[in-house]
């Protein structure tokens, strides 16, 4: 096993509990010594792991079954894509049905989130949404290691856009700025169209609750994006919200025609008019 791997794996255990090093470690090695163990600069003696493994309860059987572990990320990979395709398509039923498979599955954690959430948003119904799920969505944000660049986690939060308070999601919105406002057409197609939706999702709240925070930064990640025909809805969309924004209801209504002559009409939809 890779002292990469076993550095990640703490790391990753330690943020869950919102732990510092020195209280994640509980005396049994010095804070220095294992901060060089999280950087993958150092070997931790197996005694030692084993303690502290103990000391936090942890659960070590994804660590010690890595083909397992990728097996379920490539499927749960596949059922989020499936739930994104659900939602924009509105069928409950097919949401309600991958929210029930993620159930028996304990490494479903954030594709029974997405699901859950989805399920709220369709039913009109995120103010019976459970406190603890909202407290799920913010720790698993909060304990990524770098969520910005994570497919999974980047599909979490642009589903979790209505649960958050503004300050809270202009806080998220800040690190997506910080990471892809001057570089984003550098990125992958893939890369770009997921950063796209979360600019149209934010764009969408921001305009429900009238702020203008991050607008401009994120109209200009949207016009940065790579001039090619499968991510022309993101750039349509982000001078749609412009013309939203500047009242610019000719341009708004134009913008419009063309999404729902372009087959587009179940988006156009839900957009705030």
């Amino acid at each position: 096993m890779e002292r990469t791997e076993i550095g990640k794996f703490l790391y990753q255990e330690r943020k869950k509990r919102h732990l510092t090093q020195k209280n994640f470690l509980g005396g049994i090695v010095s804070v220095s010594q294992y901060s060089r163990v999280e950087s993958g600069e150092q070997d931790l003696r197996t005694s030692e792991f084993f303690k502290i493994v103990q000391l936090n309860h942890i659960n070590i059987t994804n660590l010690l079954n890595p083909n397992d572990q990728r097996d379920n990320k490539e499927l749960e990979d596949k059922k989020l894509n499936e739930l994104a395709i659900a939602f924009y398509e509105r069928d409950l039923d097919k949401i309600k049905q991958i929210k029930d498979e993620s159930k028996k599955n304990d490494a479903f954690t954030t594709l029974l989130l997405d699901a859950t959430l989805m399920e709220k948003i369709l039913e009109n119904n995120l103010d019976d949404l459970d406190p603890k799920i909202i407290e799920k969505f913010s720790k698993k944000l909060d304990e990524a290691e770098d969520w910005t660049t994570d497919k999974i986690f980047l599909q979490l939060f642009g589903s979790s856009m209505m649960i958050f308070n503004m300050d809270r999601l202009n806080m998220y919105m800040k690190k997506i700025v910080k990471r892809y406002g001057d570089t984003i057409n550098q990125y992958s197609f893939e890369r770009q169209r997921r950063i796209g939706s979360i600019c149209i999702n934010y764009l969408g709240r921001s305009y429900k609750d009238n702020d203008r925070t991050q607008l401009s930064q994120v109209l200009l990640i949207l016009y940065n994006m790579s001039a090619i025909p499968d991510l022309l809805m993101y750039k349509l969309l982000g001078q749609y919200f412009e013309a939203l924004f500047t009242n610019d209801r000719e341009k708004a209504d134009e913008l419009l025609k063309v999404l729902s002559f372009s087959g587009y009409e179940i988006f156009v939809m839900n957009l705030p008019k």
